[in-house]
């Protein structure tokens, strides 16, 4: 979002910060179309349309190439694991907790991104990504205790 250039200070790229804002007001979103939604419709049926809105969004920078089977198997298994069951889990809590709460909680992906990158692939975090983590962590605590 933003860029550092020799001395003359920090320079905001606005066409960054617009998409930065948008991807941050359309995710937010899904937290507040969930919550309305999830009384009247079943989870699977309210991803059978969100998700395929959201990737025709995507559609003008998709460059489409063939694919070699093992790339479509490895499609198929982002699509179903990483998005399609990672979407159930969240909506799953977002029926048990209140959607700034479940706001909240879910900051807990990146920590535990960079714990999975640790523990499969023994990535190392910086010192500050560490205190980043710790405060994430805080967040979430102090907000599931109310």
């Amino acid at each position: 979002l933003m860029g550092v250039g020799g001395g003359s200070g920090v320079r905001v790229l606005s066409l960054a910060l617009f998409f930065g804002l948008l991807s941050g007001f359309t995710y937010a979103l899904y937290y507040i179309f969930g919550k309305l939604y999830l009384p009247r419709y079943a989870t699977p049926t309210l991803f059978l349309y969100a998700l395929p809105v959201g990737a025709l969004g995507l559609l003008p920078w998709v460059e489409f190439a063939p694919l070699s089977l093992r790339a479509m198997e490895a499609l198929l298994f982002l699509g179903v694991f990483s998005t399609y069951g990672a979407y159930l889990a969240y909506y799953a809590g977002l029926k048990r907790l209140p959607a700034t709460r479940a706001s909240v909680v879910a900051t807990l992906e990146p920590v535990v991104a960079n714990l999975f990158a640790f523990l499969l692939f023994r990535e190392v975090l910086s010192l500050w990504a560490y205190l980043g983590a710790g405060l994430v962590l805080l967040a979430v605590v102090l907000t599931v205790r109310r």
